[in-house]
């Protein structure tokens, strides 16, 4: 049985031109790549616009989002880098594919972590050549270089998400300080789990924290600077300081109010968790959320200010 040789060919020897030969015939041919890429394309168009400039190949995957395809003879080099990033963002495309003949390791890094950091496009990087075995027709080859760990997108995309609802769940909230506090006055929203305001003592704050599913406001205390042990020792001064008023505290802030002040740690608080929900509830249920986190706050702050003041 005779057994052919394969050979490995530029991209140039089949298709002269990247442009006028390869670019036509893969938009004719969008099945060769569907096996490596894991998803069907449809639609293909060439050349189309994207603002002044155009990209090569412009189709539709499988749940009619937008694909773009860049094309490259020879080395990969920055100009088609920032084309593929710039033609992504133009298009708004949900996945973008650059092939290439030759990848550079600086450009694959690159684009892996751009892959890595950007929550609605999957990034897509093949290396591509013509092949033959024996006297039969040429064909295309291609290897994935570069496509999205789906297990870190959707982490990374889970993020995102909740950074924005945490956004602006802290928006509303400082739109309603005005009728109940000006504690947070001047505070701006934030996509950290908390917003926080100086007691007028090193290391001691007024905090709210939002949560996915409850928030807490609470008084912190948590010396920024000094060794390990100077901190602790800090922290707990100020916090005995506080609990030789604590029945006068307690009076006033009623129930449900936490001194914590655990052994191992640096940080010390008198804090209270309410469950009525988080930034994850539905919106409409935002407001009373809200309400209660500043009603609570301010009655914290109220019965700590004097004593902070005379630390």
């Amino acid at each position: 049985m005779a057994i052919g040789k394969t050979r490995r060919l530029p991209l140039r020897d089949v298709w002269p031109k990247e442009d006028a030969d390869f670019t036509p015939w893969l938009a004719d041919n969008l099945d060769e790549l569907t096996e490596k890429l894991g998803f069907e394309m449809s639609d293909p168009e060439t050349e189309q616009a994207a603002g002044s400039f155009s990209v090569d190949i412009k189709a539709r995957d499988g749940d009619g989002g937008v694909v773009i395809i860049e094309n490259q003879y020879g080395k990969s080099d920055h100009d088609h880098f920032g084309k593929l990033f710039t033609y992504s963002s133009i298009l708004d495309a949900r996945k973008a594919i650059w092939i290439v003949e030759d990848d550079r390791p600086e450009h694959v890094t690159a684009l892996t972590k751009l892959d890595r950091d950007t929550p609605d496009c999957d990034f897509y990087m093949l290396r591509a050549a013509g092949i033959k075995i024996g006297d039969s027709p040429a064909a295309l080859i291609t290897e994935k270089i570069v496509g999205r760990n789906i297990e870190k997108k959707q982490i990374r995309r889970a993020k995102s998400e909740s950074e924005s609802l945490r956004f602006k769940f802290w928006e509303q909230f400082i739109e309603a300080l005005p009728n109940r506090s000006d504690l947070f006055g001047g505070a701006s929203p934030t996509r950290d789990s908390w917003i926080s305001k100086g007691a007028g003592k090193t290391g001691v704050a007024y905090q709210c924290w939002c949560n996915a599913s409850n928030v807490r406001i609470e008084l912190r205390i948590q010396p920024p600077t000094g060794g390990e042990s100077q901190r602790k020792e800090e922290s707990q001064r100020i916090f005995e300081h506080l609990k030789r008023h604590r029945e006068a505290i307690d009076h006033s802030l009623g129930e449900g109010f936490e001194w914590f002040e655990p052994e191992d740690k640096i940080v010390r608080a008198i804090r209270k968790t309410l469950d009525r929900g988080g930034y994850k509830s539905d919106e409409s249920e935002w407001p009373a959320i809200i309400n209660e986190m500043i009603d609570e706050m301010r009655k914290l702050e109220e019965s700590t200010r004097e004593i902070i003041r005379n630390l």
